[in-house]
C-alpha cells in the first residue's frame, strides 16, 4: 500500500472485512460530497471493518455500553446523542459483547462474569440491509458533524483548507479534537498568519510542542501524536480518490 502524508500509519486495506463496506461506504459518502476513499480510510484505521469493534473494553459510557463503538468509532455518549442514535442499535444482537447489566470485564483472563472466553468484539450474526445501511448512514452523519465542529476553527485561525489538509483536520476532532479547537490557533499565532495547510500546521506544531512528535521511548506515544497521526492517514486518503 502507498502511504499517505508523513503518516507512519500502516493499515491493510485490502481485507475482506474492509472490502465488505467499500462500495456501500464510497456510494454514501459521494452522495454526502465527501470523499469516496475518505471514508473507506476512516472505518479501516478505526475498525479494520469490524462493525462489533469497541474502544477499551473496561472504559464505558454512562448506559453501560463502550465508549467508542462501530466501524467508525462513535464516541458514547456525546456523538450518539447528536446523532439520535445509541450503541445498542450497533451492537445488541450482532456481536458477542453482551448488553449491559449482562457484563462484568475480567480484565485478568479477558472474559466475562458468566464465564465465557468468547471475543466480545466478535460478529454473531450476520447483518440485514436495513443495519448495513444504518452503519453507513451513521458514518456518514459522523463526518458531516466533524465538519461542523471543526468549521469555527478554521475561521478564527483565518485557514481555508480544502482537500487532504481539509480533510485532515476534521478527522482530528474525531480522533483528538485539541488539535484543531486548540493547537491549530496556537501554530497560527505563532507563525502570524493561518498555517497554508497541514504539513505546515504539523511541521511548525511538532517545532513548538515536544508532545507533537513521535518517542522512540515511550511505550506508547502521546494522544496528540497518535491524534496527529490518525488524521493525517485518513485526510490524505482524498489524493486517491
Amino acid at each position: 500500500m502507498q502511504p499517505y502524508g508523513n503518516s507512519k500509519i500502516l493499515v491493510d486495506e485490502d481485507t475482506p472485512a474492509i472490502t465488505f463496506w467499500r462500495a456501500p461506504v464510497m456510494t454514501a459518502m459521494n452522495l454526502a460530497s465527501i470523499p469516496p476513499l475518505y471514508g473507506v480510510a476512516w472505518l479501516a484505521v478505526e475498525s479494520g471493518g469490524n462493525v462489533c469493534a469497541v474502544g477499551e473494553l473496561t472504559a464505558t459510557g454512562p448506559d453501560g455500553y463502550p465508549r467508542e463503538v462501530g466501524l467508525f468509532q462513535i464516541y458514547n455518549p456525546d456523538d450518539f446523542r447528536a446523532l439520535g442514535a445509541s450503541p445498542a442499535e450497533i451492537l445488541d444482537g450482532v456481536c458477542a459483547i453482551p448488553p449491559p447489566g449482562a457484563r462484568q470485564h475480567k480484565a485478568s483472563d479477558g472474559g466475562w462474569a458468566d464465564g465465557s472466553q468468547r471475543n466480545p468484539q466478535h460478529q454473531v450474526a450476520p447483518l440485514t440491509e436495513a443495519q448495513i445501511a444504518r452503519n453507513v448512514a451513521l458514518g456518514v452523519a459522523l463526518v458531516q458533524m466533524k465538519q461542523r465542529q471543526v468549521a469555527p476553527w478554521l475561521q478564527r485561525a483565518g485557514a481555508a483548507w480544502s482537500g487532504p489538509d481539509y480533510w485532515s483536520l476534521v478527522k482530528s476532532y474525531h480522533g483528538w479534537p485539541p488539535i484543531a479547537n486548540h493547537w491549530l490557533g496556537v501554530v497560527a499565532q505563532h507563525l502570524g498568519r493561518a498555517p497554508s495547510g497541514w504539513m505546515e500546521f504539523r511541521a511548525t506544531l511538532a517545532a513548538i510542542e515536544p508532545t507533537a512528535n513521535f518517542n522512540a521511548a515511550l511505550k506508547e506515544q502521546t494522544p496528540l501524536y497518535r491524534g496527529l497521526e490518525n488524521a493525517e492517514w485518513t485526510g490524505f486518503h482524498v489524493e486517491a480518490a
